[in-house]
């Protein structure tokens, strides 16, 4: 009999971003694999588990670990460590508990705190380095979920390379036959990393050039992040204040809509483990503009239009490009839509557990 434990706590949350999401697709994936005999799952979190995650087949339980406040894994999931003794444990969020269990496997997602520190806010740096080293120095394995970001750790850590494997992201959104309106779209967290102030300066500088009865707009769908108060000034500063809307925290089904309806998704952000929302895009045929970093062609290939980080002029031609040229939309949206394909949550899944196994074998 093999008990594996996996942390469920960014699983459950109810307001998603990022890692959460990956943590939630993997695990609704991860379900739909058939345990081999002895195996049994559980999940653990501070609170319980809402549909569908708390759906569980056969051989999958879920445990509801209490804790008022901070220190739940460090403290709360070290207690059920030496308690319960699992023989693994499964955190997909890069962490792990100061009592583990006999084995440990964590996703190590990207080490932008490194890269591009001025985006992190001091705490939040420090926490995520400390965390991170720990991280790859006790785990059996690293999962990570690219390529470049399987590099980074590499050459930042010097962890062996045998001891990472890649597993990619996916999509769960699909085409909807939804009329394009005239906006540009950006989903994620309003932060410094991802370059929402340039995204500002060049919709300004797109607005410029355009006549007066103009109707594109910017719409900025996320919570706010470390950096806001930057872009924040940008957008009161800009002369089209009106045609930038911030609509804050959008659930996944308002997502798809969105990026359903949109002329085009932008995101230029300075440094990404993966970049899901370029995915996203292209599953529902919006045409993408992206930053060209090396994650981003890694993801996207061909099927996005690449601008210099931080140009904001080169980023304002890209805006005018996809407004005004509909065979470069809908030759971007084509490409996408097959790229995406290549990209499966089954398939992640399917590496998580032959990871998992290969580490308890």
């Amino acid at each position: 009999m093999s008990t594996i434990a996996i942390d469920a706590s960014s699983a459950g949350k109810e307001k998603k971003t990022g890692v959460e999401w990956y943590a939630f697709h993997l695990i609704e994936a991860m379900k739909k694999q058939a345990l081999r005999e002895g195996e049994r799952v559980v999940l653990l979190s501070p609170t319980p588990l809402a549909r569908p995650l708390s759906d569980l087949p056969e051989g999958w339980e879920s445990r509801v670990l209490a804790w008022p406040g901070r220190g739940w894994m460090s403290i709360r999931v070290s207690l059920e460590m030496m308690l319960q003794r699992p023989d693994l444990l499964f955190v997909p969020s890069q962490g792990l508990p100061i009592v583990s269990a006999r084995k440990t496997v964590t996703t190590v997602h990207d080490v932008g705190f490194r890269r591009v520190p001025e985006a992190y806010s001091d705490e939040a740096r420090q926490t995520l380095g400390r965390v991170t080293r720990d991280a790859v120095t006790r785990a059996d394995l690293l999962l990570t979920v690219s390529a470049f970001s399987n590099r980074e750790i590499v050459e930042m850590y010097g962890v062996d390379a045998s001891r990472i494997v890649v597993t990619p992201l996916a999509s769960v959104m699909s085409r909807r036959s939804l009329p394009r309106k005239p906006f540009f779209l950006f989903v994620g967290r309003l932060e410094r990393k991802k370059g929402v102030a340039d995204l500002v300066r060049a919709f300004t500088a797109f607005k410029a050039s355009r006549p007066a009865d103009d109707p594109f707009e910017l719409v900025l769908a996320g919570p706010r992040g470390y950096g806001y108060e930057e872009i924040k000034s940008e957008i009161r500063n800009s002369k089209y204040e009106k045609d930038v809307r911030e609509i804050g925290y959008v659930p996944e089904h308002d997502v798809a809509r969105l990026m359903g309806e949109a002329a085009a998704f932008v995101f230029p952000s300075r440094y990404e483990g993966f970049g899901m929302p370029l995915l996203e895009a292209m599953a529902c045929s919006t045409p993408v503009i992206a930053s060209d970093i090396p994650v981003f062609r890694e993801v996207a290939g061909e099927s996005a239009l690449f601008v210099p980080v931080g140009d904001v002029q080169a980023l304002a031609a890209a805006l005018t490009r996809m407004a005004d040229d509909r065979a470069t939309r809908e030759s971007f949206a084509h490409s996408g839509r097959e790229r995406v394909k290549t990209f499966s949550w089954d398939e992640t899944a399917r590496l998580t557990w032959e990871s998992i196994r290969n580490v308890l074998d």
